[in-house]
């Protein structure tokens, strides 16, 4: 008589699920903000008819630390944030520091080099203006006719006919052809 086996699908996944879950319990109870690595700060993009105004928070970050790189359609931060004194005592901490850049696509292009930053209060503020769009300047052209002159620039051997039907043109020379003496 044959005996039947149950599956247990959980069975194959109970090792690594027990491997894991210290990792995972420890990733919760921890703040995102104690991460060696510093979250991107919070960016805020505003449009008016003439400018985008871009806001970017960076607290306690000097203007020195800050590098900015402006093109027609991509602002670039590159914030460096050091620890000046390190205190004595700290138990807990999620002052953030490190480097980090950042790249921000613009909906609209602008013109770079008239870009504007402020510092102030922790919070970078850009001020592009945009791009106009440039209309098409449309320009009528004068067709010059052709002179009622003679044109002395044609073979004097068609110049001097009366009309071109009354032309012998075996008489003149093509250039294309060589004569069989040759």
């Amino acid at each position: 008589m044959k005996s039947f086996v149950y599956w247990q699908p959980w069975s194959e996944i109970q090792p690594l699920a027990s491997h894991l879950k210290p990792e995972l319990q420890a990733s919760r109870t921890t703040s995102p903000r104690n991460s060696a690595r510093p979250s991107l700060p919070a960016v805020e993009v505003q449009t008016t008819e003439e400018t985008i105004i871009l806001q970017v928070e960076l607290p306690g970050v000097e203007a020195k630390d800050i590098d900015l790189q402006v093109t027609r359609d991509r602002v670039a931060i590159a914030v460096s944030r050091s620890r000046q004194n390190q205190p004595q005592g700290v138990l807990y901490s999620e002052f953030q520091y490190g480097a980090f850049q950042r790249a921000i696509a613009l909906s609209e292009p602008i013109v770079a080099d008239r870009a504007q930053a402020k510092l102030n209060n922790g919070i970078l503020t850009l001020t592009l203006l945009k791009l106009k769009a440039v209309q098409p300047e449309v320009v009528r052209v004068k067709l010059d006719t052709p002179s009622t002159q003679p044109q002395t620039e044609h073979s004097p051997a068609i110049s001097e006919l009366s009309s071109p039907r009354q032309a012998n043109f075996s008489e003149l020379e093509d250039p294309w052809v060589v004569p069989a003496s040759a």
